[in-house]
């Protein structure tokens, strides 16, 4: 599945939400954070958008959590101190490659969705 960009007008709103639930047992968890591969092949995560993912899941009750600003997009370190600089939306031109890292601890399943709803996200970190 292709994702259109989130931010076409790049005026920091994305045209659409993004929501996750953990299912399956109770227990365990998840990370999940935003990746690209930048020109000259380089892999760079996000310093700020690791999305935690653990007590989510109580019996009988799935939780659904709106996490649009942090699966759409990623926080750059551009100086090397360890610290966000700049705050891009994934899915346009502007590297090669983006992808979602996902480790996985006691958690299987693992649902998202997408809904056609503007949301303002901003671009300052």
């Amino acid at each position: 599945m292709l994702l259109p960009d989130p931010d076409p007008n790049n005026d920091g709103t994305a045209e659409y939400q993004v929501w996750l639930e953990l299912a399956g047992k109770p227990g365990g968890g998840s990370n999940l954070t935003t990746c690209q591969v930048d020109a000259v092949g380089t892999e760079v995560c996000s310093t700020q958008n690791t999305i935690t993912l653990t007590g989510n899941r109580d019996p009988g009750k799935p939780k659904w959590t709106n996490v649009t600003k942090q699966l759409l997009t990623i926080c750059l370190d551009t100086t090397g101190d360890g610290i966000c600089d700049t705050r891009a939306f994934l899915f346009d031109n502007a590297a090669v490659n983006y992808m979602w890292q996902y480790d996985n601890f006691g958690n299987r399943l693992m649902k998202l969705r997408f809904y056609p709803i503007s949301q303002p996200i901003g671009l300052t970190p």
